[in-house]
C-alpha cells in the first residue's frame, strides 16, 4: 500500500501565517528603528544650519512609513526667543525602492496648519541672510554633503500642498499684512512645467490710522500654469476687495504670457461686454479695448459714505466703446471713445442725454460729436481740440426752449488758442410754431486774455426788416470794452 499523502493547503496556510507574523514583527521593529533614526537624522542635518541662521528647531515626533513616506508633527521654529513658525504636520512622500536605487526623490511635500509671525524689523537680517543663500545657491555651514546633495534640484514629479496656513507680517512703520490660505497646491511636472492653484484671503490693517485705509480684505482664488523655462504662462483668478471706503465686486481675470506680450481679459462684471488689455514687452506699449452696454461703475465699485452727487454718477449707466494705446508718454498715447449716457445733471428740461465720439492724442483730438440734449436744451460741438496748445477749432450749436412754443437757436464757428479766441455766428433765430424769425445776424465775438487783462470785441447787426425801415433802415451796434479783472 502507498503511504497516504498529506494535504498541502494546511502547510501552505501555516507558512503564510508565519510569514505574515514575521513581517508584522519585523515591520514594527523596523518602524521603531526608522522613527528613531529619522528623528536623529532630522536633528543632525537641520540643527547646525538653523543655528547658524539664529533659529532653534523643535518637533514632537517623526514617523516614517516603511515604503512610501514620512511625517513630522508639531514643528516649531524660534528666532530670538520668539516662535517664528509653527507647523502642525509636515508630510514627505517618496517611494522607498526608487530612493534605494537612486532613481527617485521626494515626490510630495504636504504642510498642514502653518502659522508664521514675522516682525519686519527684528527678522529682517534673517530674511536677508536666507535670501542671500538662495541667490547664491549654497547651504549654510554645517550641512552634511549628503544632505546638501539631497537638497539639490528635485528630479521627476514634485507636489507641494499647503493646507490651513496663516502668515502674518507686522511692523511699527507699515500696516500689518496677513495671508490666510485655505489651500495652495504646486505641481512641478517632469518636463519642468509648473501648475499652481490657491484660495484664501489677504488682509491689511492699520489700527493707528497712518494710511488712507485702516482695513483692506482681498479674497482671492487663483490657478496658473507655467511652461518649462517660463516662456509661456496662463493665469486665471477671481478677486474682490472690501474696506471701510467701499467694496470691489468679484471680478474674473484671465492672463496669458507668450514670451513677447502679456494679455489680460476681465469678465464677470455686469454691463462690461468686453475688456482686453495687452502689453507688448518689446515695444513697452499698452493697448486697451473695452465695450460697455449699460455699465454702471457701482456694479464694480461701491463707495461707503460718499456724497449723494457722487452716488448719482456712480449708479449711472454708460454704453459705448473705448480704446487706448500708449507707451506712457504724451506724444505716444492715442485714444478713441464713443460713449453715450443719461447724465444726472440738475438743469432745466430734466435728464440730459450725452454723446461723445472722439479720437486722437495730446496734440489733436478729432471730435465727431460732443452733445448734450434734453427737452429744453441742446448743445453740440464738432471739430478739433488741441490739448497741448490749449486750442480748438469747430462748430458749436445751441438750442434753448424759452417757454410755450418758443425757442432760440444759435450756430457759430469757434476758433482759438491759449488766451485768444474768436467766434462768429450768421445769426440768432427765434423759432415759433408759425415759422422762424432772425433776431440778430452777423454776430462776432473776440476775446484776448493776457495775464490779468481781458479784452473783448462784440459786433452784431439787426436784420433788415420792414418794420425796422420805419426807424431809418437798419441799425448796427458795436461795442468794445477793456477792463482789468480783479
Amino acid at each position: 500500500m502507498k503511504p497516504q499523502e498529506k494535504p498541502l493547503f494546511p502547510l501552505l496556510l501555516a507558512l503564510a501565517l508565519l510569514a505574515c507574523g514575521g513581517w508584522a514583527f519585523a515591520a514594527a521593529r523596523i518602524a521603531d528603528l526608522a522613527r528613531s533614526s529619522m528623528k536623529d537624522y532630522v536633528e543632525r542635518v537641520l540643527r547646525p544650519p538653523l543655528e547658524e541662521l539664529g533659529l532653534s528647531l523643535s518637533f514632537e515626533d517623526a514617523s516614517p512609513a516603511i515604503m512610501n513616506g514620512a511625517q513630522i508633527r508639531e514643528i516649531r521654529l524660534s528666532h530670538g526667543g520668539r516662535q517664528l513658525v509653527y507647523l502642525k504636520s509636515l508630510r514627505l512622500g517618496y517611494t522607498l525602492p526608487e530612493l534605494i536605487f537612486a532613481r527617485g526623490s521626494v515626490s510630495l511635500l504636504r504642510l498642514e496648519g502653518l502659522r508664521a509671525d514675522i516682525d519686519a524689523e527684528l527678522d529682517l537680517p534673517l530674511i536677508a541672510r536666507i535670501r542671500e543663500l538662495i541667490e547664491q545657491g549654497s547651504t549654510p555651514q554645517g550641512v552634511p554633503d549628503s544632505a546638501a546633495a539631497g537638497a539639490g534640484p528635485l528630479s521627476g514629479r514634485m507636489e507641494l500642498e499647503l493646507r490651513d496656513a496663516a502668515i502674518r507680517i507686522f511692523s511699527e512703520e507699515l500696516p500689518t499684512l496677513k495671508a490666510s490660505l485655505r489651500r495652495a497646491d504646486l505641481l512641478l511636472a517632469e518636463d519642468g512645467s509648473l501648475a499652481l492653484s490657491l484660495a484664501g484671503i489677504i488682509e491689511a490693517s492699520d489700527s493707528e490710522g497712518r494710511f488712507p485705509l485702516r482695513r483692506l480684505e482681498l479674497p482671492l482664488a487663483l490657478s496658473a500654469t507655467i511652461a518649462s523655462g517660463g516662456q509661456r504662462a496662463l493665469i486665471s483668478a477671481s478677486l474682490s476687495a472690501d474696506s471701510e471706503l467701499g467694496t470691489l465686486s468679484p471680478v474674473r481675470l484671465a492672463a496669458s504670457y507668450g514670451g513677447r506680450a502679456i494679455e489680460v481679459t476681465l469678465s464677470g462684471v455686469r454691463g462690461l461686454d468686453r475688456f482686453n488689455a495687452s502689453f507688448d514687452l518689446d515695444k513697452a506699449r499698452l493697448d486697451i479695448d473695452a465695450a460697455l452696454r449699460g455699465f454702471s461703475p457701482q456694479s464694480l465699485v461701491r463707495l461707503r459714505d460718499s456724497p449723494a452727487e457722487a452716488q448719482a454718477w456712480l449708479s449711472n449707466s454708460y454704453s459705448g466703446t473705448l480704446t487706448v494705446s500708449t507707451d506712457f508718454s504724451l506724444d505716444g498715447s492715442l485714444a478713441a471713445v464713443d460713449l453715450s449716457a443719461a447724465l444726472p445733471l440738475a438743469m432745466p428740461g430734466g435728464t440730459a442725454r450725452m454723446r461723445l465720439k472722439a479720437s486722437g492724442g495730446a496734440r489733436r483730438i478729432r471730435v465727431e460729436e460732443a452733445s448734450l440734449r434734453n427737452s429744453a436744451t441742446s448743445l453740440r460741438f464738432k471739430g478739433d481740440v488741441f490739448p497741448q496748445s490749449m486750442g480748438a477749432s469747430g462748430s458749436f450749436s445751441l438750442s434753448q426752449a424759452l417757454g410755450g412754443e418758443l425757442s432760440a437757436e444759435l450756430d457759430l464757428e469757434l476758433e482759438g488758442q491759449g488766451g485768444s479766441w474768436f467766434a462768429y455766428a450768421t445769426g440768432v433765430d427765434l423759432v415759433m410754431a408759425r415759422g422762424r424769425e432772425r433776431l440778430i445776424q452777423d454776430l462776432g465775438l473776440s476775446i484776448d486774455i493776457a495775464g490779468s487783462e481781458l479784452a473783448f470785441f462784440l459786433d452784431a447787426a439787426l436784420p433788415d426788416r420792414q418794420d425796422a425801415a420805419e426807424y431809418g433802415s437798419s441799425m448796427n451796434e458795436e461795442y468794445t470794452e477793456a477792463r482789468e479783472i480783479v
